[in-house]
């Protein structure tokens, strides 16, 4: 009998975490977000797949920085113009329209950068840039959770 692997699924995602995607198809992206309007040097790295969802890629940068999921944000393309917007949350609690996949997005290229706005009224500005792209989480090197804390 072969073993049957389970894992939870977010309420707002259809696919599992990242740790139990490892089969499968895509890649895996380490992301470092960096907050450019803060008062001293924050930031933060975060690992997840292609297949993930831009509402995942929020979840978790929310998780990294330890803020509430109770405000909008979005996503605009850095290469471009600011107005450039990829997906945006049409209402709190990350939702996110159009419902991308990363890839879709980011196809696999590192450098990639994205802007991430969260909370409009007293926005938290961050500049997302693709690190590395591999085929397996075990492929990213090092401590990856590096970060000045205010």
């Amino acid at each position: 009998m072969s073993k049957i692997e389970t894992f939870s699924v977010d309420r707002y995602s259809l696919m599992p975490p990242p740790e139990a995607m490892d089969s499968f198809m895509g890649n895996f992206y380490l992301i470092k977000a960096e907050i450019k309007n803060a008062k001293s040097a924050q930031w933060r790295r975060v690992i997840v797949h292609s297949m993930q969802s831009f509402s995942d890629l929020h979840r978790e940068l929310l998780q990294a920085f330890g803020l509430s999921n109770n405000h909008l944000a979005a996503f605009h393309d850095y290469s471009r113009t600011k107005t450039d917007l990829i997906c945006e949350a049409n209402q709190a609690y990350g939702i996110f329209n159009p419902a991308l996949f990363l890839a879709d997005v980011v196809e696999d290229k590192v450098g990639y950068k994205m802007h991430y706005t969260y909370n409009f009224e007293q926005p938290l500005m961050a500049v997302l840039t693709v690190e590395q792209v591999v085929k397996s989480r075990d492929e990213i090197s090092g401590r990856i959770a590096l970060s000045s804390r205010s």
